[in-house]
């Protein structure tokens, strides 16, 4: 019942890795506005210095807007960068307030910089279409964000060191859903995933994968409670079936496996051993009027009664 199976499927694992952003100063070289000229023609004058990709993002987002956007920026640098060309305020040659940052990837930033480095609100968008917008520190993504990939996939929360780190939410395009806790660009600790098909995992997650425990929901009706390894029904658990049946014992890799019983609707019971789901070694049936009765089964075929 892994994750990648059709039992317990999630989709693939679509959160996007966020590369460090650095931003040591090479060269500065002055570029005085001139009076006709504006701020905001800025990137269209530059259009060549970013991605295909990262172009037709850009020109479907609305305007990106400063903090202090009420006050004109009228004056401006060109400062040479080791990872590309930055256009904006400026302190000392250093980029410093509102600005922009043709990245030599292709990719593009507006934001805000604060001696050298992007801290506060700003925009990112890769040069492979992805785009995010939120909040920077010491030139890092960190604090509050969204992320929104080429292939429609988003994530929105929190952001520590460039990676998704603390609460956050995750959306597919085909509907599924994941909210709950991410620790260095992972899902990991607690939440919850919906799929598509409506089936529903909640508990605890490691790594991107379902591990530890939690309770998964089919939309058919069956459900399981208990520990799971590596996307897996894994250790001690009980699973329920819609009709009133339920197993509750030891599992291994998503089958019964140990010690468990298997209780019917009709109060009929074995309780024994299990090997790879099926009853295997000494065990006991019994219905709900009747003393139980002990056996030996091998393979899932009972072989001989013991109390005869």
């Amino acid at each position: 019942m892994g994750i990648t199976n059709c039992k317990c499927k999630a989709e693939p694992d679509n959160s996007v890795p966020v590369e460090f952003l650095g931003h040591s100063k090479i060269e500065a070289t002055l570029a005085p506005a001139e009076n006709l000229k504006k701020f905001s023609d800025v990137i269209p004058e530059h259009r060549e210095d970013i991605g295909i990709s990262t172009k037709a993002v850009w020109d479907t987002k609305p305007k990106f807007t400063y903090v202090n956007e009420s006050e004109e920026i009228t004056e401006w640098k060109e400062i040479k960068l080791e990872d590309g060309l930055y256009i904006g305020e400026y302190l000392e040659d250093k980029p410093h307030g509102r600005g922009i940052q043709f990245l030599k990837d292709g990719s593009l930033i507006e934001a805000h910089w604060d001696n050298g480095l992007i801290i506060g609100r700003g925009r990112l968008i890769f040069s492979n279409g992805d785009c995010y917008n939120g909040d920077f520190f010491n030139g890092k993504l960190d604090g509050k964000g969204i992320l929104e990939s080429v292939n429609g996939t988003k994530y929105e929360g929190d952001w520590v060191n460039s990676k998704q780190h603390g609460m956050g939410r995750e959306l597919w395009v085909d509907g599924s859903e994941f909210v709950g806790e991410f620790i260095e660009g992972l899902k990991c600790g607690k939440g919850t995933f919906w799929w598509k098909d409506g089936n529903v995992y909640q508990g605890e997650f490691y790594k991107n994968s379902i591990h530890g425990i939690g309770i998964y929901e089919w939309s058919d009706g069956r459900k399981y409670e208990g520990q799971f390894v590596d996307n897996k029904m894994h250790g001690k658990g009980k699973f329920y079936w819609p009709n009133g049946r339920y197993y509750e014992g030891d599992f291994a890799n998503d089958l019964k496996h140990g010690y468990g019983k298997l209780v019917w609707p009709d109060g009929k019971m074995y309780e024994g051993g299990w090997m790879k789901g099926k009853r295997h070694g000494i065990g006991s049936m019994s219905v709900s009027t009747t003393t139980a009765k002990r056996g030996e089964w091998r393979n899932g075929q009972r072989f001989r009664w013991l109390d005869v």
